[in-house]
C-alpha cells in the first residue's frame, strides 16, 4: 500500500498514527495524531502528545517516507477512544491545501498565528508569529521573541524552506494573548 493510501485509509477510519517524516535524505522528527484532511501534496495532522489532542501540524507530502500503525500506535488509539479524548476529534478550519500560498490565506482569514519549520539540516529554523503577506512564491510573518516582544523586521519563507506549518495550538493560541510591542 503507498503513502497516499495509507493517508486515505486512516483518515477515512479516524485512526491513530504515526508520521515519519525524511529531509535531504535525513530522518526528521516523527509526529502522532489523526489525519484530518489532506490532498495529493499536504496532509493536516491534529497531533496527540500524552493522550491529548493538540493543534494542526500541515506537511508537505514530499517529507513523509512512512505513515505507521504499529501495535503502539493502536494502544494509544485505544487509550484514547478510552479517555474519550477520541470525540474531541473535530476539525472544521478549512484551509485549502491546494498550495503553501492558499494554505497560508486560509489560516490568515482564519486569525490563527503560526509556527513555520525549516528542517533542513544546514539551514534549520523556528519562527512563531502572524501571518503578514502571502505572496505567489512566499510569506511575511511577523516573528515574537520567548519574550512575546516583536521583531523589528518581518520574516520571509520561500515554499522551499517550509517543512512543517502548526496553527490553532494551545502554545500558540495562549502565547499570542500575551504579546508586547516590538524590540
Amino acid at each position: 500500500m503507498n503513502t497516499l493510501s495509507k493517508i486515505k485509509k486512516h483518515f477515512k477510519q479516524k485512526t491513530y498514527c504515526t508520521i515519519i517524516r525524511e529531509i535531504d535524505g535525513k530522518s526528521a522528527g516523527n509526529f502522532h495524531g489523526y489525519i484530518v484532511d489532506y490532498t495529493k501534496e499536504f496532509l493536516i495532522l491534529q497531533e496527540s502528545d500524552d493522550f491529548l489532542l493538540k493543534g494542526f501540524k500541515i506537511l508537505p507530502l514530499d517529507t513523509v517516507i512512512k505513515i505507521r500503525n504499529n501495535r503502539n500506535d493502536k494502544c494509544c488509539d485505544k487509550i484514547m477512544r478510552s479517555e474519550k479524548v477520541w470525540d474531541e476529534i473535530n476539525y472544521t478550519r478549512n484551509v485549502d491545501l491546494t498550495s503553501w500560498s492558499t494554505i497560508f490565506n486560509s489560516i490568515q482569514k482564519l486569525g490563527f498565528n503560526v509556527i513555520i519549520e525549516n528542517e533542513h539540516p544546514k539551514e534549520s529554523t523556528f519562527d512563531i508569529g502572524p501571518i503578514i503577506k502571502v505572496k505567489e512564491k512566499y510569506v511575511r510573518i511577523w516573528y515574537f521573541n520567548a519574550e512575546g516582544v516583536f521583531r523589528t523586521n518581518t520574516t520571509k519563507f520561500k515554499w522551499k524552506h517550509i517543512t512543517v506549518v502548526t496553527f490553532d495550538d494551545r502554545y500558540i493560541n495562549v502565547f499570542s494573548k500575551y504579546l508586547k510591542g516590538s524590540e
